[in-house]
């Protein structure tokens, strides 16, 4: 899962975070002591208004900001 981006939605907040995983290191099996892991995180806002115009998904957020995702056909 290094560099890969992943979305985790909380339900019950409402919030997207999109997570990517820089870095992951084990700890050794026979005794104490742990890993350790880097990520980078971002939130992501849930859209304000969610439309279809022409073939193409709208998402306009909150502050404005605007999303299109066009399918290919």
């Amino acid at each position: 899962m290094i560099d890969q981006e992943v979305v985790v939605h909380l339900v019950s907040e409402g919030i997207y975070l999109g997570i990517k995983f820089l870095s992951w290191t084990q700890g050794p099996f026979d005794g104490p002591g742990g890993g350790g892991f880097s990520y980078e995180r971002t939130t992501m806002p849930e859209p304000g208004a969610v439309g279809v115009v022409a073939g193409t998904l709208l998402l306009v957020g909150g502050a404005g900001a605007r999303s299109f995702l066009r399918s290919k056909r």
